[in-house]
């Protein structure tokens, strides 16, 4: 199971703050509507919310944690890794497997932390996870290209 270290005791709001991203009262903002949903996640909420863009909510989590960031746009995708993993897995799960590197499968996750995912990405491959994080949309765009079959159907978590 993959573990990140973190590198900054401050929060994701506290960092997009201290960035004049967004003022205490979008967070507070944000933060109401996390508690009334109980599921999203308050960069996702702060993104819907039009107060800052995906790319800036990455560089929070990144300045929060060791965590690589990969555009799946700039990795040549090996076959292999895509079929390894069900379609519906990639689907509900957000990611992109992109390579298969000695006993690691490589994915691209827009929720690193998902270990629900991650497990079930190990379970199924019989590889240990080596993560990275991308934004939501260039999940979705790599998601699109590969799996051009179901991605007009399912909802892919935007």
């Amino acid at each position: 199971m993959v573990a990140f270290e973190r590198v900054s005791k401050h929060k994701i709001g506290q960092i997009l703050i201290s960035k004049g991203l967004i003022t205490k009262e979008q967070l507070r903002e944000a933060l109401g509507v996390k508690h009334q949903d109980g599921k999203s996640l308050t960069g996702d909420i702060l993104v819907k919310l039009g107060y800052v863009t995906e790319q800036e909510i990455i560089e929070a989590v990144l300045t929060q944690y060791n965590i690589p960031y990969l555009a799946p746009d700039n990795y040549k995708i090996n076959k292999k890794a895509l079929e390894l993993i069900p379609e519906e897995l990639v689907l509900e799960g957000r990611f992109i497997p992109i390579d298969i590197m000695d006993n690691f499968i490589l994915v691209i996750m827009a929720d690193p932390f998902d270990k629900k995912t991650i497990a079930e990405i190990e379970e199924i491959s019989k590889y240990k996870t080596k993560v990275f994080i991308a934004t939501p949309s260039q999940i979705k765009k790599a998601i699109e290209k590969y799996y051009p079959k179901k991605h007009n159907h399912e909802d892919t978590k935007d």
